[in-house]
């Protein structure tokens, strides 16, 4: 039996990576989302921003399952 090791440390890497980058893309819209709306603050803004962020989620999750249910 031969281990490509090498592969095997860059799936653990990209998986690693697109895990960190986006739960934190996530957390950061949810957080986006729940700041209060103070004096002067930019509520269209942030919702922009908390949208964006959950956009490339949906996006990086779809290429995802795209990579793994492609024949």
């Amino acid at each position: 039996m031969n281990i490509n090791w090498f592969g095997l440390g860059d799936v653990l890497l990209v998986g690693l990576l697109a895990g960190v980058v986006l739960t934190g893309l996530f957390a950061i819209g949810v957080r986006l989302l729940a700041s209060p709306a103070g004096p002067g603050s930019a509520v269209g803004l942030r919702t922009a921003g908390a949208w964006s962020c959950f956009a490339v989620c949906a996006a990086g999750a779809a290429y995802g399952l795209s990579l793994l249910i492609r024949k």
